[in-house]
């Protein structure tokens, strides 16, 4: 397709009457390649000269231009049609409208030149483009001279949409009307934001916070961008606001990956309990944009950071792959021997209540439980011999008699343990007797000594067990949830 064409042509973006849009590179830039239809072509070259001497932060910046095939191909910055649903953001649209229509009063008053869509007197909704950064432009338009400069009053008027319309019509106009209001007034502010005093910054965050449904998605990163290259310069009361206002905009993916760029722990405490929050927005994708600093996070020296970290493995567990299971399980192990007293016992019962999940990496799930058991932490030991419990008809019935019955063997002489151990060691027992076939030792077999743990071996799994497993676990979950008091 971008044979003698100087520039390259990739995926459409989108269609309209006049022209297809497409992806596209020029020279070393990313590019959005206009390429008008046969029918409109005379007026898209008529149009040419103009559009090309018309420079507005209201229009897509062109690049180059080329005729070829009885098409005119227009070449500008890369720019993005909105989403289907941004159409719906009446308030957003109209905002931008406005900003166009004070382009168009600048250059006809300059030039008597006017941009507005193939076939219309104005610029149509499907002509709103955002750049990279997430500005709103027109870009695919035409230029056109007119015959006179606008009269006071004319385009430039606002005009309310308020009167002359029925009561609920009216009203409904006018709450639009006065959204654009605060979308231009937060769009000019957004611009120069680390230009703004404290108070002004405040002034932006409160619009953000009562306009955030109303924006598009490409625009929320735009300001969300403009408040994260501030944040650093930011004390933490004002650091944790801002990233609370970045969530607002961006839920999901992009919001929560930029505050855990930020150094600060306490931002990405704000992540974490949001991630918490809104279980649903966290996927895999996710995951592996943030994983490094999620992972560092639980074992940082910030101690509500580290409580955070580790109270979101409960929600974060299901998107892991096997490889960050293996990590984040081997960090909760080390809490258990290094973190403070609280931690220790916390990160045992998430270990023992979340064991499904990890699962997929039965040989650290294996060496986790026996560094569980001998744990000198009461808490810790008996959370071990509940995990054992768990596990004992996955573990391999070698590595259960020369490894696992020694062990609890040994727990039995701890006062405040024993009555568990001798219960489970029956149980374990009950299991070595119903197996006793596979007990036929080859000559290889050694006795080990008594609590002597060698390299621990894989635990028996399969996927259909590890589902079985967790759809238990949900049931009882949703038991416990849907409880009356």
């Amino acid at each position: 397709m971008s044979t003698g064409l100087k520039f390259t042509v990739d995926k459409e973006l989108s269609s309209t009457g006049a022209y297809t849009s497409y992806k596209g590179r020029y020279k070393d830039s990313k590019a959005t390649v206009f390429k008008y239809k046969k029918e409109h072509l005379a007026k898209a070259l008529e149009s040419l000269p103009l559009i090309k001497s018309v420079t507005d932060s209201a229009l897509a910046k062109i690049l180059t231009y080329q005729q070829s095939g009885g098409h005119l191909y227009i070449v500008t910055e890369r720019v993005y049609p909105k989403e289907k649903e941004e159409g719906e953001k009446r308030e957003f649209i109209e905002f931008v409208k406005r900003k166009i229509k004070a382009c168009n009063g600048k250059i006809e008053s300059e030039n008597r030149i006017r941009v507005s869509s193939l076939g219309s007197e104005e610029v149509e909704s499907a002509e709103i483009y955002f750049t990279e950064a997430g500005n709103p432009v027109a870009a695919g338009v035409v230029a056109k001279f007119v015959q006179e400069a606008p009269a006071a009053g004319g385009s430039e008027e606002f005009v309310d949409w308020g009167r002359g319309r029925g009561d609920v019509q009216g009203a409904k106009a006018s709450e639009e009307n006065t959204k654009a209001d605060m979308i231009e007034k937060l769009d000019g502010m957004v611009s120069r934001y680390k230009e703004l005093s404290k108070n002004e910054q405040d002034i932006v965050k409160d619009l953000i916070r009562r306009l955030f449904q109303a924006l598009p998605q490409r625009y929320s990163q735009y300001c969300s961008t403009a408040l994260m290259e501030n944040v650093e310069k930011e004390d933490v009361d004002r650091k944790k606001e801002s990233a609370r206002t970045v969530l607002l905009l961006q839920t999901k993916t992009p919001g929560v990956a930029h505050l855990f760029g930020v150094k600060d722990p306490q931002v990405r405490v704000v992540a974490l309990k949001h991630m918490q929050e809104k279980k649903k927005t966290v996927d895999a994708a996710l995951m592996k944009m943030i994983f490094e600093e999620f992972v560092s996070g639980m074992v940082c020296t910030d101690e509500e950071a580290r409580r955070e970290s580790i109270e979101a493995v409960r929600c974060l567990a299901p998107v892991m792959d096997a490889k960050q299971k293996s990590k984040v399980l081997a960090a909760l192990t080390a809490l258990t021997k290094k973190g403070k007293e609280k931690e220790k016992e916390e990160c045992a019962k998430l270990i023992l209540e979340e064991h499904a999940e990890f699962l997929e990496v039965p040989e650290v799930l294996y060496s986790c439980m026996v560094c569980l058991v001998q744990s000198t932490e009461v808490c810790v030991k008996k959370n071990g011999l509940y995990l054992v419990e768990k596990l004992k008809q996955l573990v391999e019935i070698k590595a259960l008699v020369q490894e696992v019955i020694p062990l609890i063997s040994v727990q039995c002489m701890f006062s405040e343990v024993a009555e568990q151990a001798a219960a489970l060691l029956c149980a374990l027992a009950e299991r070595v007797k119903s197996e006793s076939a596979q007990l036929k030792a080859p000559e290889t077999w050694k006795v080990p000594v008594i609590g002597g743990i060698g390299k621990a071996p894989a635990i028996k799994i399969d996927q259909k067990t590890i589902k079985t497993i967790r759809d238990k676990k949900e049931k009882e979950k949703s038991c416990w949830d849907d409880k009356e008091w």
